[in-house]
């Protein structure tokens, strides 16, 4: 029996739903690599660290702003990198209201399809 095991996960949509799936993937995965997006810098910077909190253990990789709500400009080059590299994608942030569609598939959708190593979608 072969069982599947995550080495680079990718989770569009750190916030409630997707932090929690993310530690509960680093409890089960401890060696996978887990970065993913917020929606704004604040957000960002909050989740990677201030004086107050620190990094949240189960954020391996990085984090990345998919801001979807004032520019439309999706992620930058070092995101697009992540999300193309991960062998395991999940995504919690809700649809575009402008468009009605997946925001990660509409901005990133051609380059996950194009990607050698998006071979599980």
């Amino acid at each position: 029996l072969l069982l599947y095991v995550p080495s680079n996960i990718f989770i569009g949509g750190l916030g409630y739903v997707g932090s929690r799936l993310a530690s509960a993937f680093h409890d089960a995965y401890p060696s996978a690599r887990i970065s993913g997006t917020v929606r704004s810098t604040e957000r960002r910077d909050g989740l990677l660290a201030s004086t107050t909190t620190k990094k949240p253990s189960w954020l391996t990789g990085d984090v990345h702003v998919l801001d979807i709500d004032n520019s439309y400009i999706g992620l930058d080059s070092n995101g697009v990198d992540d999300l193309l590299n991960a062998d395991t994608i999940i995504q919690t942030v809700a649809p575009i209201a402008d468009f009605d569609r997946d925001p990660i598939l509409a901005f990133h959708g051609d380059s996950l399809l194009s990607s050698s190593s998006s071979s599980a979608l």
